[in-house]
């Protein structure tokens, strides 16, 4: 049985050493393959770990901005009806105040008018008055009365003027 191996064969040893060089190569290739693979992984688990911390930042950055918009939004809307609310009022006082300044111009109006009625009734009152005296006077003294009684109505007359 021993004769029936080729073990005086040169090409038996050949071969038996071609696969136990391939052996080792494939080996050593599988383990550095194996490695490179392993490193990869870790590589590609750091990245993805890195990408997930990054992308929870991220989502809580955006839920930070959310809630700031959203306090925002809502003080704005606050200061807004605030406002509207300012200017209602303002409106309402500046109606009263209007309101008011057209009720005293029609007062001072109609005081204006009743004054110049009256200034008007005065002045020829006072005409009248010194046309009446300047007849007395003229038919006191085309009647021949006395010269004092003549004086005193003038002085009248010129108090009157006065």
């Amino acid at each position: 049985m021993i004769d029936a191996l080729p073990l005086h064969d040169p090409s038996f040893w050949i071969l038996v050493s071609f696969l136990l060089f391939l052996s080792v190569v494939i080996r050593k290739g599988v383990r550095a393959f194996l490695s490179f693979v392993k490193e990869k992984k870790e590589t590609i688990t750091k990245q993805i770990s890195e990408v997930d911390c990054l992308h929870e930042e991220a989502f809580q950055i955006l839920r930070t901005e959310e809630k700031r918009l959203e306090e925002t939004t809502a003080l704005l809307e606050k200061e807004q009806a605030d406002t509207l609310a300012l200017i209602e009022e303002e409106k309402k006082t500046l109606k009263i105040e209007i309101e008011a300044l057209r009720k005293q111009y029609k007062k001072n109006q109609n005081l204006i008018e009743r004054d110049s009625e009256e200034q008007i009734k005065q002045t020829l009152e006072k005409t009248l008055l010194q046309d009446i005296a300047s007849s007395i006077y003229k038919s006191f003294l085309t009647k021949s009365y006395r010269k004092e009684k003549a004086l005193f109505v003038q002085k009248a007359v010129e108090n009157l003027k006065n």
